[in-house]
């Protein structure tokens, strides 16, 4: 239980773009209880030459 700080790096070729909680910080900040689970947690990047993807996270 407690707080954590999720940090992602871009794969090669990828910006971000954004993630779950709408800043374009490559982290997203989670709280959890004991036991507790939690998901759709999103970071997003965009491939320089086309295309957005979104690299879903389930936290436990």
């Amino acid at each position: 239980p407690g707080e954590y700080v999720i940090t992602v790096t871009d794969p090669a070729g990828y910006e971000s773009t954004g993630d779950s909680q709408g800043a374009n910080d490559n982290q997203i900040v989670v709280t959890v209880g004991a036991g507790e689970t939690t998901s759709s947690l999103n970071f997003l990047d965009k491939y320089q030459g086309g295309a957005t993807i979104r690299l879903p996270l389930t936290f436990r």
